[in-house]
């Protein structure tokens, strides 16, 4: 199997940045740590000045993997969350992400919080489009990009 990290341009193109081969065996548990291999590698390698954006699905939407993204180094990311992940609102009010879904039109929340550990989140989008098979919980670290932007990068 190959671990990719691409870069994403504005023209949708994904070109690859790093990857590294693993093998499938004795891999169920462990891929986390293949991907922040790389993540570490290409914090080496783009200058300070660069803001990077991790897309990832929910295998790496973890409250754990967002602070090592986010504290540790520094990168800033929109993550696909479960939909069971508990949010809450700046009125305090505790949901699962699905429970936020707005049928019409993407639910957008800003300076939410996760989990019951109250991890703070700059945005958290709740969205089901016709097309789409599943709803996307996508969780976001930016605070100055709009709910389109979020969609259309995922």
């Amino acid at each position: 199997m190959t671990i990719t990290l691409r870069l994403v341009t504005t023209h949708d193109r994904a070109t690859p940045l790093l990857w590294k081969m693993v093998s499938v065996n004795g891999l169920k548990g462990n891929k986390n740590s293949h991907v922040f291999l790389l993540l570490d590698k290409l914090k080496e390698i783009v200058s300070k000045d660069t803001q990077v954006i991790i897309l990832a699905d929910r295998e790496l939407g973890t409250l754990n993997n967002m602070k090592k993204m986010k504290e540790e180094l520094n990168f800033d990311y929109i993550l696909r969350i479960k939909s069971n992940f508990t949010v809450t609102n700046k009125q305090s009010i505790k949901k699962s992400a699905y429970e936020w879904l707005n049928k019409d039109s993407p639910t957008c929340m800003d300076d939410e919080k996760l989990t019951l550990q109250d991890y703070p989140v700059k945005k958290i989008i709740v969205c089901k489009e016709p097309a789409m098979k599943e709803m996307w919980s996508l969780a976001c670290s930016l605070s100055n990009i709009t709910t389109q932007t979020i969609l259309n990068l995922y």
